[in-house]
């Protein structure tokens, strides 16, 4: 099974190469100016297609991997959404949204609640760190006492 996983893989990446070598030569032969011209547009296509099928190979492999954990695995990761959910929660309490200067917003185009979204996605990330930090201390204290 992994070998036919890894000649579609390669198959799909040599595809990839091919089209970007034709993309590549029909932008060479191109007269004048290329963003006009709209020889970028396959690329950009390539580009979206290649990005389409990153994420769904991710997906898949991440969701066949799920199907294979132990229960108390499973238990573990569950914790951990439920655990991040709090504190996505806790750091949208924590946004006000109004600390921001109101010229600032304006120059912006921000609302409140854009700006209140901001100030929660930061908290979140310096609770995130706090939290990292936190747990290297921890670790460097267990490991002198063992």
């Amino acid at each position: 099974m992994n070998k036919k996983i890894f000649m579609v893989v390669k198959a799909l990446v040599v595809l990839i190469m091919v089209l970007a070598v034709v993309l590549q030569g029909m932008i060479m032969f191109t007269d004048g100016d290329i963003a006009a011209s709209g020889a970028l547009e396959g690329y950009f296509k390539l580009a979206y297609i290649s990005l389409g099928i990153a994420v769904a190979l991710a997906l898949i492999f991440a969701l066949a991997q799920i199907f294979n954990y132990t229960r108390k695995q499973f238990m573990v990761m569950a914790v951990s959404i439920v655990v991040l959910g709090l504190l996505a929660i806790i750091s949208n309490s924590f946004a006000s949204g109004t600390n921001l200067p109101q010229n600032f917003m304006q120059e912006q185009a921000l609302t409140v609640d854009s700006a209140r979204f901001i100030g929660a996605s930061l908290i979140f990330t310096y609770i995130l760190v706090a939290l990292a930090i936190l747990s290297i201390f921890v670790t460097f204290i267990v490991n002198l006492f063992k």
